[in-house]
């Protein structure tokens, strides 16, 4: 086949495949005839051939050759396209790796490194700037993968929106009110960690701050708010929003340490002076946290400690070297391309899966028992 035609016999495929999934072409309804195809894409008609082979394969058509043409029977694929050794990853944009954010440089490495040992491949694709959620939905469509993994900043209205074009989305690092399959780190568990480590310094004036622009806050959050009610302590005025979308603000362009400025201000002075320990909802945030308090006179540890949440290369950067959860994001890249190869290959449980990655406290020295 020449490459010219390879071309156009893989738009062929993402057209029909597409039209057939999003219900264009309803159940029961009859494709063109090959004839009319090949006409249209001005290949042979044995190319259009193979990818009708391809479609039955999947289950999505049925091919009645001379009793009535191509027929659709189903709009979701119940097996997966043998030529097909891709897994694709949704991003909502191609972040510029640094030295300090490691996290998702290494989740899509653990996938990466996954699909390579099952002889996929790993297919990143990211929506053009300004992009609506019909256009993406639409370009999403053409990818002709049947499971996604999609990353946390794709909000729960459009993962919902992948269902109802009836594919199977792995949503990353965050939690999900939908019943969909979800791979993320035990936030719960390392909320608990950080505060048990506090408690048993010796802190009783344990503050949180976070921001409800991060997926993951409201869990975390809530986590916070009950490991102090199971310890006994109050739980009024221990928690303090800061109301900025860092992730947007950075890929506007805004530069790392210019967000962490931001949080710095907008986080009151009284909170950092009413307590004598503070867990930030990722490094970032305690990040903010050490520059607040060194900006009112607060060493750390000795008048404040200080607790971040992810363990990124920043936390070794920071002074003093900052105590923080350790996620293995790894883990979650590799987790969710081996519950993407099961669902490919139909051998998971059909209930949603939740995967939860343990988590671990890395205690470094921004964590000490407070001077009282």
């Amino acid at each position: 086949m020449l490459h010219g035609q390879t071309d156009i016999a893989d738009q062929l495929r993402q057209d029909l495949r597409q039209a057939v999934l999003s219900g264009r072409v309803k159940i029961g309804q009859r494709l063109a005839s090959e004839r009319n195809l090949a006409a249209r894409y001005r290949v042979p008609r044995s190319l259009v051939g193979k990818v009708l082979s391809g479609l039955t394969e999947e289950g999505l058509i049925d091919r009645q050759v001379g009793r009535g043409g191509t027929v659709v029977v189903s709009n979701r694929p119940s097996r997966p396209p043998t030529a097909a050794r891709q897994i694709s990853c949704l991003l909502t944009h191609f972040r510029n790796w640094s030295a300090t954010d490691n996290y998702f440089y290494d989740l899509i490495h653990g996938a990466q490194a996954a699909a390579g040992e099952a002889g996929f491949s790993l297919n990143l694709w990211s929506p053009p700037n300004g992009a609506s959620g019909e256009q993406c939905l639409d370009q999403v469509l053409k990818l002709g993968a049947d499971v996604l993994l999609v990353e946390e900043e794709f909000d729960d209205e459009f993962v919902e929106r992948l269902c109802g074009q009836f594919l199977r989305p792995i949503v990353l690092n965050r939690p999900s009110r939908l019943p969909v399959d979800t791979v993320l780190a035990d936030n719960p568990a390392g909320i608990h960690q950080a505060v048990t480590y506090l408690h048993h310094l010796g802190h009783r004036r344990i503050g949180y701050v976070g921001s409800p622009f991060d997926p993951n806050n409201k869990e975390r959050e809530d986590a916070f708010v009950e490991c102090l009610a199971e310890l006994g302590l109050s739980e009024a005025g221990n928690v303090s929003h800061i109301d900025i979308d860092s992730r947007h603000l950075a890929t506007a362009g805004l530069a790392g340490d210019d967000i962490s400025l931001l949080e710095e201000h907008r986080l009151p002075e009284p909170f950092v002076r009413d307590h004598t320990a503070l867990i930030g909802s990722n490094d970032y945030m305690a990040k903010a946290i050490l520059n607040k308090a060194r900006g009112l006179g607060l060493e750390v540890p000795r008048d404040l400690s200080v607790v971040g949440f992810g363990d990124f290369a920043l936390a070794g950067q920071l002074t003093p070297k900052l105590t923080s959860v350790r996620i293995e994001s790894r883990q979650i890249g590799q987790q969710a391309v081996r519950l993407c190869l099961d669902r490919l290959k139909n051998i998971a449980n059909d209930n949603p899966q939740v995967e939860r990655i343990p988590v671990e406290l890395q205690v470094r020295q921004s964590g000490d028992r407070p001077k009282e």
